[in-house]
């Protein structure tokens, strides 16, 4: 950290981390199936719900369905940038250790990581507020639902 002129606090350097090498436990293998599991279940229901907005024409778009629609949107964007960010240059053709007279610019690809990790956090807000779709059939949970 630095301080300007004006007694201002600035940044001079940024960290970012991330693990170039994603196969390595069994784990990372398990999280893996999980993923292509997610994929083909999302899949599915992106069939199911375009039969019904085939169904139902203009009825089908109601606030829980749009957020729905939204929410299926953001998790296909995060799968395509998940892809991008497994498949990138520097990861694909990098070998380590890195020889001492190569330069690797590492910030293209802790940026895809963290545009990623924004993906999934708006994902994850859009499933949150899908919960209360499924309270509003409970009498007595009614001042929740009706508060949001």
């Amino acid at each position: 950290m630095t301080f300007n002129a004006a007694g201002k606090i600035e940044t001079s350097v940024k960290i970012g981390s991330l693990r170039l090498d994603d196969d390595v436990t069994d784990a990372d293998y398990l999280r893996g199936c999980l993923e292509y599991l997610t994929l083909l279940l999302a899949v599915a229901h992106t069939v199911r719900e375009l039969a019904e907005m085939h169904k139902y024409r203009y009825g089908y778009f109601v606030f829980w369905n749009c957020l729905d629609l939204a929410r299926q949107v953001v998790l296909y964007a995060g799968f395509v940038q998940y892809y991008i960010l497994q498949h990138h240059d520097l990861r694909e053709n990098l070998t380590l250790p890195v020889p001492e007279s190569t330069y690797v610019n590492f910030e293209a690809l802790v940026k895809l990581e963290m545009d990623y990790s924004s993906l999934a956090a708006i994902n994850i807000l859009l499933s949150t507020g899908m919960i209360f779709k499924f309270l509003v059939p409970f009498p007595k949970l009614g001042v929740f639902v009706h508060t949001m």
